[in-house]
């Protein structure tokens, strides 16, 4: 996955929070929170104590205009941690601030980007607008942080990590044996990543969804693989080193290269597309009766549907204004479009068919972005569905509502 010309795109290091509760810097967090809300009441009222130039401003309320936007998307960036969010601040006023910092810098919501071809012929009405408003919602605060909390444990994860195909490996083992494996039926509740790691438990597109959403902060591209004949099957297909890199969420397993080796303490390497094909028995061995071969056993990777992993925050060109404003100690991927452009040359889909896939056959998959408007309308029996099945000490309010 390219980088962005932009410091938010290198990599840093940090620690990992796999619950709620607040740390010690608590109140460190919710001072910079009143000095955010200060600046942003201060941003609009201080015209008067400086000069004006022949354009209207002076180089002076320029560069303390810029100082305090950074101020509020510091701020911004506080509230939305996974220890801080919904539990001591309102999803409803970072959305609010971050719409005035839009305005900060003297954009207006009336201009509204037309959107790509890429999406416009792989999306519904509904799905194309959500990219399209300039608006930021309640959905884009709950994406950035859910970008923060995969940023922190991918980072914790795959430190000491050597190679990519190390990471991926370190990252799948980590997804497979935190998620206890639930069927669909015990897996109705519609929750999202967050929600399904603090569960501990869900589906197989669950695991598949956790895995490539904590891959995509390590900049590495994945995509789904379903077929439906002789069964359902699902694998993630990471694009690694010119090769399609095959792991089965459903078994916890990756495709065994052969005569793959198991290196610290992960399961051994991945096969690619290419090396199963070329040797049958690598599909054939997950097999489980004689009569119930693998479901990708014989298939040609045309015969195989593929799909993109994403949501509509992941792609809205609002999310771009706050991608190229953050800095390098904010390492965080928000904005990761499918289109290729002057800022990225290669997008998602340019990425994935350099991996060897026919454009026209490459698709959106729905399961994201239906899961999580299920997730937005949870009714009072689904709720407590949820807390009788909580194992954590978290407080099922501060989960759901995605």
């Amino acid at each position: 996955m390219q980088r962005l010309p932009n410091r938010a795109w290198g990599r840093g290091a940090g620690g990992v929070r796999m619950g709620c509760s607040v740390s010690g810097t608590a109140r460190a967090v919710l001072g910079r929170m009143l000095v955010g809300l200060v600046v942003l009441g201060m941003a609009w009222g201080c015209s008067s104590e400086v000069s004006n130039g022949p354009t209207g401003g002076t180089a002076e309320t320029s560069a303390k205009r810029k100082r305090r936007r950074s101020d509020v998307l510091d701020t911004l960036i506080e509230m939305s941690q996974p220890e801080t969010l919904v539990i001591r601040t309102r999803r409803e006023t970072v959305v609010s601030l971050l719409n005035d910092w839009v305005e900060m810098g003297g954009e207006s919501f009336e201009f509204v980007e037309p959107v790509d071809a890429e999406y416009t012929g792989r999306l519904d009405k509904d799905r194309v607008e959500r990219i399209k408003s300039p608006r930021f919602a309640i959905r884009d605060v709950t994406h950035i942080r859910d970008s923060q909390w995969y940023a922190r444990i991918g980072k914790a994860i795959v430190a000491g990590s050597k190679s990519d195909r190390d990471r991926v490996g370190r990252l799948f083992y980590y997804v497979t044996r935190n998620i206890v494996l639930r069927t669909d039926d015990e897996t109705k509740l519609p929750l999202a990543p967050f929600g399904i790691a603090m569960l501990g438990e869900g589906n197989a597109r669950d695991r598949a969804w956790l895995f490539v959403n904590l891959l995509r902060q390590l900049r590495i591209d994945a995509v789904v693989l379903q077929v439906d004949e002789p069964s359902a099957g699902l694998l993630v297909g990471v694009l690694l080193e010119g090769g399609i890199c095959l792991y089965d969420p459903a078994l916890g397993l990756p495709i065994l290269a052969e005569k793959a080796e198991a290196t610290s303490g992960v399961t051994g390497r991945a096969a690619t597309w290419a090396e199963a094909t070329r040797n049958p028995k690598l599909f054939a061995a997950l097999a489980t009766a004689k009569d119930s071969p693998y479901p990708f056993a014989g298939k040609s990777l045309s015969d195989v549907r593929v799909s993109l992993v994403g949501a509509s925050s992941f792609w809205a060109p609002r999310m771009r204004r706050l991608q190229l404003a953050l800095t390098g100690e904010q390492d965080l991927l928000l904005w990761d479009p499918l289109e290729s452009s002057e800022i990225v040359p290669r997008g998602g889909v340019a990425r994935v068919v350099a991996g060897g896939f026919e454009k026209e056959k490459i698709a959106i998959w729905d399961y994201p972005e239906r899961r999580r408007d299920g997730n937005s309308s949870f009714n009072t029996q689904q709720l407590q569905t949820f807390a009788l099945r909580q194992r954590g000490p978290l407080n099922h309010r501060f989960l759901l509502r995605e």
